[in-house]
């Protein structure tokens, strides 16, 4: 299966509204670790997104 550039910029977007989400509601230590690896997720996949591009 591959993904196209609307795939993954929906997944970024996902993952970046999570994060916020998480943020908003969420208080506990392992809940705002949750928040920070979907951060430097959705960071990864824009960095490989923009240098597939190039």
């Amino acid at each position: 299966m591959k993904l196209c550039k609307t795939d993954i910029k929906i997944i970024i977007s996902l993952l970046e509204n999570g994060a916020e989400l998480i943020d908003g509601y969420c208080e506990k230590a392992w809940e705002q670790n949750k928040a920070r690896l979907m951060r430097n997720m959705s960071k990864k996949l824009r960095r490989k997104f923009e240098k597939q591009l190039n």
